[in-house]
């Protein structure tokens, strides 16, 4: 599906409170509507990504790191 017509089902799917909010952050931000939406999804996209290789990552050993080399 397009992006454009995944946006509009989100909008349609979004009660009238939370968009009259979301288009209020979107001119603050200067931003339609859709960019807004687009935006806020591609930032917490990029923030689960990130989680998710921390979370892959986890505790690695890094004792190699304090020692004193002189």
């Amino acid at each position: 599906m397009v992006l454009w017509k995944q946006i509009r089902q989100i909008n349609f799917m979004i009660p009238e409170e939370l968009l009259a909010a979301v288009d209020e952050n979107a001119k603050s931000s200067y931003m339609s509507r859709s960019q807004y939406i687009r935006s806020v999804l591609n930032k917490a996209t990029t923030e689960r990504q990130a989680n998710t290789l921390k979370e892959l990552r986890g505790d690695m050993p890094r004792e190699f790191l304090d020692t004193d080399d002189s």
